[in-house]
């Protein structure tokens, strides 16, 4: 018998995203699979169809919340009630190739010292076809972490319970970055393996996130600089490390190409860019502030 996997799905204001992530769940090839769905809804409309949607099929578990508790508090909810060895997560909107699990457990268990497994994936607008994000990195180290490198989306990553449980769950008091600092308590217990093929699908749209909640990013990013600040200094420079994640944060909030936050996010890009001139990734960035210039001007 193959080891059981809890697929721990958080939703919020998202029940029209869903079904369609469950569904990516139960086509899977590995079989093994517990779903459990933490409602983190207050609305008596969105949990009306929250559980719906979870009636529909008959390996998912819906728990509710009894506050709103964000992402990481429903996920730590599912952690603790998951009866998996395995624990992976997927975000309410995203959705997860067929081969996803298979070859992941296949990973994690193949190498004995892997404490998480990753993999590429497609950024899917609603309208379009998803595009592949490549990274070429197939390992990711403490000091990588702090050198600005992290999974886009927990939605990528699958681990065991145990390390999850050492490590300290997600920690509930930063309204952002908690995948950040959870990864890196969790490679304290072993490495970070990244599956180099494209298995899941982030999908790309303007609702409820907070990847693009500009104040939640920012107030996180200084609470996770507070928290690493000694491990990111050995590794990177404060004003490196910070100017990314706000290049991208103000990117993502960008309406005008007249406004404040697109100068900002220039501003910050340029910054970032002079760090690491020479990396794939400070061009990227260039290139996205570029593009975003570009669309928000033709409009």
């Amino acid at each position: 018998m193959s080891q059981l996997v809890s697929v721990i799905i958080p939703t919020f204001k998202r029940s029209n995203f869903l079904a369609d992530a469950i569904k990516s769940v139960n086509t899977q090839t590995f079989h093994n699979i517990e779903i459990i769905v933490v409602d983190d809804n207050t609305d008596i409309r969105e949990i009306d169809k929250v559980k719906k949607v979870t009636k529909d099929w008959n390996n998912v578990k819906y728990f509710k919340n009894y506050r709103t508790k964000g992402a990481c508090g429903a996920r730590n909810t599912g952690i603790l009630e998951a009866k998996g060895e395995l624990i992976a997560f997927l975000d309410d909107d995203d959705i997860w190739l067929p081969d996803k699990l298979c070859l992941q457990v296949e990973y994690l268990n193949y190498y004995d010292d892997i404490a998480l497994v990753s993999c590429q994936y497609m950024v899917k607008p609603l309208k379009g076809k998803a595009k592949k994000v490549n990274n070429s990195t197939k390992y990711l180290s403490r000091n990588d972490f702090f050198k600005g490198k992290c999974p886009a989306t927990t939605s990528l990553m699958l681990t065991r319970k145990e390390v999850l449980i050492s490590a300290g769950l997600f920690d509930e008091n930063l309204p952002s970055f908690q995948d950040f600092d959870l990864w890196v308590r969790c490679l304290e217990y072993g490495k970070l393996i990244v599956v180099q093929e494209h298995l899941v699908e982030f999908v790309s749209h303007d609702n409820d996130r907070v990847s693009i909640n500009l104040d939640k990013r920012l107030k996180g990013l200084n609470l996770l600089i507070n928290k690493w600040e000694k491990e990111i200094k050995r590794n990177n420079s404060i004003k490196a490390f910070t100017s990314q994640y706000k290049s991208i944060a103000y990117l993502n909030n960008t309406k005008s190409i007249t406004s404040t936050v697109y100068l900002k996010a220039i501003y910050f890009t340029v910054i970032y860019f002079l760090y690491n001139p020479t990396s794939k990734k400070s061009w990227r960035m260039i290139y996205y502030c570029f593009n975003k210039f570009i669309n928000r001007k033709n409009k």
